[in-house]
């Protein structure tokens, strides 16, 4: 089971994974394409201050803010959240906004 927490405080944004999809290849596939893309998103992108930094297999957690980070992180959850209704047994998105 991998689950993920997505969290907003203010302007600050928090992703946080644990786990492995075990059995569903396609969708612990999916989850590590997305969390990749955010990651390589959060180093690159002008405007943006990463926080907090671990990515390791089956562990992950990035904390950042800046400029256009609300819409990516609208849109990575809204990817994770279409991987757990393919196979909710295998992926838990909990969503938290303080």
């Amino acid at each position: 089971m991998t689950n993920v927490t997505l969290s907003k405080e203010g302007g600050v944004y928090t992703v946080s994974a644990q786990g492995h999809a075990t059995g569903r290849p396609d969708v612990c596939a999916g989850i590590s394409t997305i969390l990749q893309a955010l990651d390589t998103w959060t180093q690159t992108e002008d405007g943006v201050t990463v926080l907090e930094r671990r990515v390791n297999s089956g562990d992950v957690l990035l904390k950042f803010r800046g400029i256009g980070c609300g819409i990516t992180f609208g849109l990575v959850t809204m990817g994770l959240k279409r991987l757990e209704a393919t196979d909710p047994e295998t992926v838990k998105i909990t969503v938290c906004e303080k």
